[in-house]
């Protein structure tokens, strides 16, 4: 399995570590998809700015604020993801859906909590 999320069940919270990993698995997951979508300059464009965000939550969540550390694990994630994503592999394609929807979900309800969080 290329990545395995951390997706809180409605009304469950994840603590800030599973949440760290998790947006950072989405960051790159997104990073990667705009490295390999380059020649489509919308789908890029949109990979890039779901990295942002997923990158940004992540940060937030960085143990004890290492951001620099956070940006080398999404780098060498980032790598895999896309060696996956041209891979003509059906499981590593099963993963990459199962990790998308992940990300989705994410996205959709747990990021907006973070980035609400460190608002305050």
């Amino acid at each position: 399995m290329l990545g395995a999320l951390a997706v809180p069940a409605h009304g469950q919270a994840i603590s800030d570590k599973e949440g760290y990993d998790s947006l950072l698995s989405c960051a790159a997951f997104f990073s990667a998809a705009a490295a390999v979508t380059e020649g489509d300059a919308k789908a890029s464009g949109d990979a890039t700015e779901l990295a942002t965000a997923f990158m940004t939550g992540a940060v937030l969540l960085a143990p004890g604020g290492d951001t620099a550390k956070a940006e080398k694990a999404l780098e060498e994630q980032a790598q895999m993801f896309a060696v996956a994503m041209v891979a003509d592999d059906k499981g590593m394609t099963n993963d990459l859906d199962e990790l998308a929807d992940g990300c989705s979900t994410l996205g959709e309800s747990y990021l907006p909590e973070i980035l609400e969080r460190a608002g305050e």
